[in-house]
């Protein structure tokens, strides 16, 4: 996943140069959520990239990163479980 991880920041960012002659990080907020939309919906310039598929896959690791157990190096300081009102997990250590 991580070749197609690259490429879809490469994807990204030759887009915010294309259109703001900026690099994606370096777009304020509401125009990397342009972008990442337009990735999600396939309709960035990029012949042959999958972006719809790419997406679903990052997507998903973010947030499997976001709401998980922490002693497995995502949902730093249980942010992801208090933002859900999840006050624990399994391991009795969440309270």
């Amino acid at each position: 996943l991580l070749p197609a991880a690259r490429a879809a920041v490469a994807v990204l960012d030759a887009w915010a140069n294309d259109r703001f002659q900026r690099s994606f990080a370096a777009l304020p907020t509401p125009l990397q959520d342009q972008g990442l939309t337009g990735l999600a919906n396939g309709l960035l310039p990029a012949k042959d990239f999958p972006q719809q598929q790419v997406f679903r896959a990052l997507h998903s690791l973010a947030l499997e990163g976001f709401l998980s157990d922490p002693r497995y190096g995502g949902n730093r300081g249980r942010l992801g479980w208090r933002s859900a009102g999840f006050s624990g997990g399994h391991t009795g250590h969440g309270h």
